[in-house]
């Protein structure tokens, strides 16, 4: 591999990600995800009918306990108990706006992460041509070095197409991953009636904005890598040395995705 070649890989490594087709939900499956909540609505308002009638016993019995008097209590259990069934027949019939609303959210967050340019000039410790074809007139003869360093190049061009390959398998398994979240919604919000089994709908809206902005968490990762690989010192380094930088951009880089899911959880608090 010449200097011209190298440079060619560097600017792929530079500009890794900003072809990245970001895939937009299909109006087409929204329309049947709305379908699917609507058929499953009716069995979420029977289940929220039994939680209301559970819990208006379950407070009954825990303020019958400080000695109030029978009518207050009861007061008390239906007022505290219908409140929050409010709570949940709100977040039912709006649950699909603001889903979509935490999706729209993600994906502004996704695209404009995404436009941020990342280039050679203005950058601290940037490398320039001239340093590459410096480096590469030092190693001129130097035949095992040059095959060693054509080795690495060549793994961090595969990890490259390989870790491309993976961030659209991933996007994709995310948007199939909402389409299911968004049809089964009504179920989760039925716990918010019940002090006992609220955390299951807590839960549910903490793991889909994780899920959502799981795509967001990726493309910050890509652009990290990016400032990484500009970043590579180049003083007193051989070509082996700058390979071996490389491939340690390109290990953070497959690292970094593969935990991205478990970073947005740490960002919304799901488990």
């Amino acid at each position: 591999m010449d200097a011209n070649a190298f440079w060619d890989l560097l600017q792929q490594c530079l500009n890794f990600g900003n072809d990245l087709q970001i895939q937009a939900l299909s109006p087409a499956i929204k329309n049947g995800i709305h379908t699917i909540f609507l058929v499953l609505k009716p069995t979420a308002s029977m289940i929220l009918a039994l939680f209301t009638i559970l819990e208006i016993y379950r407070v009954y019995m825990r303020t019958e306990q400080l000695m109030m008097p029978g009518p207050m209590v009861m007061m008390y259990a239906v007022t505290w108990t219908l409140f929050k069934v409010a709570i949940a027949i709100f977040l039912i019939r709006h649950m699909e706006e603001i889903l979509w609303a935490v999706y729209d959210l993600s994906a502004s967050v996704m695209s404009v992460t995404q436009s941020v340019q990342i280039g050679t000039s203005g950058v601290p410790g940037g490398i320039t041509k001239e340093q590459i074809d410096e480096l590469f007139r030092e190693a001129d003869g130097n035949i095992i070095s040059n095959v060693l360093f054509s080795f690495q190049l060549l793994i961090v061009r595969l990890g490259l197409s390989i870790a491309m390959v993976y961030i659209n398998i991933i996007l994709w398994s995310r948007n199939i991953e909402i389409y299911l979240l968004a049809a089964l919604s009504a179920f989760p919000m039925v716990s918010f009636v019940s002090e006992e089994y609220s955390a299951i709908g807590k839960s549910f809206l903490k793991h889909f904005t994780a899920v959502c902005l799981r795509g967001a968490v990726m493309i910050v990762v890509i652009k990290l890598y990016n400032v990484m690989v500009i970043a590579i010192p180049l003083d007193g380094s051989d070509l082996l040395s700058l390979g071996i930088s490389m491939l340690q951009c390109l290990a953070v880089l497959c690292v970094a995705l593969s935990i991205s899911g478990r970073l947005a959880k740490t960002l919304t608090g799901a488990m």
